[in-house]
C-alpha cells in the first residue's frame, strides 16, 4: 500500500498512514526514517526560501519520491524472497515466479535497471571482504577502487545489498549441506 498523496501541501503522512510493506518489521522503521529525512529537507527549504507554502510542483515531487521509495523497497523485498531459499516448495516457486513477472511486466524499466546496477556493483566485492564490512565507512574504504555506487535503492545502501547477497549465498550453502 502507498498513498497517492502522502503530502497535500500542508500535511505529511508518515509511517503506515503513507505506506505499508510486508514484512512490516523489516521495512517500517527504515521507511519512516527516510520519510522524516525527506520531509525535514522540504521544511528546511521553506525556512530558507521566500515561498509561503508548498507549490504544486513541490507537492508532486515529495509524493513522487515517496512512491518511488516504496516501489524500490518492494522490488528489493521481492528480489530477496525470489532468491531467499533453495528449498523447492510451492511458496518459494511462487515467490520466484511472482518476482519474475513483476520485474519483467509491472516494474518500470528504469527501476529494474537500477536494481540490476546495484546487484552488479555488490557482486564486484569479494565475499571475504563483505564479511568484514560492518559500516558504510568500511565499504567506502574498500570501494575506492570501484566506481562510485549509485544512490540507495529503496533506502537500501550498497553495503546492505552486498551483505544481503552474502547472506543468501550462505543460506544456499547451508541448505546444500542439509
Amino acid at each position: 500500500f502507498v498513498c497517492k498523496e502522502a503530502c497535500d501541501g500542508r500535511v505529511f503522512k508518515i509511517g503506515n498512514a503513507a505506506s505499508f510493506i510486508e514484512p512490516l518489521e523489516a521495512s517500517s522503521l527504515a521507511v519512516v526514517r527516510i520519510q522524516l529525512e525527506l520531509f525535514g529537507f522540504w521544511m528546511q527549504q521553506f525556512r530558507l526560501s521566500s515561498v509561503t507554502g508548498m507549490t504544486k510542483q513541490m507537492v508532486e515531487t515529495v509524493n513522487d519520491e515517496i512512491r518511488n521509495l516504496i516501489l524500490e523497497l518492494s522490488v528489493f523485498i521481492g528480489w530477496h524472497y525470489a532468491n531467499g531459499s533453495k528449498f523447492d516448495t510451492s511458496f518459494w516457486r511462487g515467490a520466484q515466479s511472482s518476482f519474475h513477472h513483476a520485474i519483467t511486466e509491472l516494474v518500470p524499466p528504469h527501476t529494474s535497471a537500477r536494481l540490476q546496477e546495484h546487484l552488479d556493483r555488490a557482486a564486484q566485492i569479494p565475499v571475504d571482504q563483505i564479511r568484514s564490512l560492518r559500516r558504510q565507512s568500511d565499504l567506502d574504504r574498500y570501494t575506492h577502487r570501484l566506481e562510485t555506487f549509485p544512490r540507495a535503492f529503496g533506502g537500501i545502501t550498497p553495503l546492505g545489498f552486498a551483505q544481503l547477497s552474502d547472506g543468501l549465498v550462505r543460506n544456499s550453502e547451508k541448505t546444500a549441506e542439509v
